[in-house]
């Protein structure tokens, strides 16, 4: 049997997370799942550097592979 080890996401901006808490994905999440997390501090400004940093709790199964991440930001007009 295979342990799938846990994996916390968080998103950072300049270095100081955005998000209310950190997103987890556990071996309950099915593969492929779209996971959402809530953001605390929308705001943002050009220069602004977004990154994406993955905690493995690491066990006896795969490492996860190939990480996808995707942001959106909208402009008010």
């Amino acid at each position: 049997m295979e342990i799938v080890p846990d994996r916390t996401v968080d998103l950072r901006k300049n270095g100081t997370t955005v998000l209310s808490g950190t997103i987890s994905i556990t071996s309950a999440t099915a593969a492929f799942a779209s996971v959402t997390g809530s953001i605390s501090s929308a705001s943002y400004a050009a220069g602004d550097v977004f990154e994406v940093v993955i905690t493995v709790s690491a066990g006896t199964g795969t490492l996860p592979q190939g990480v996808y991440a995707q942001a959106t930001f909208r402009e008010d007009a």
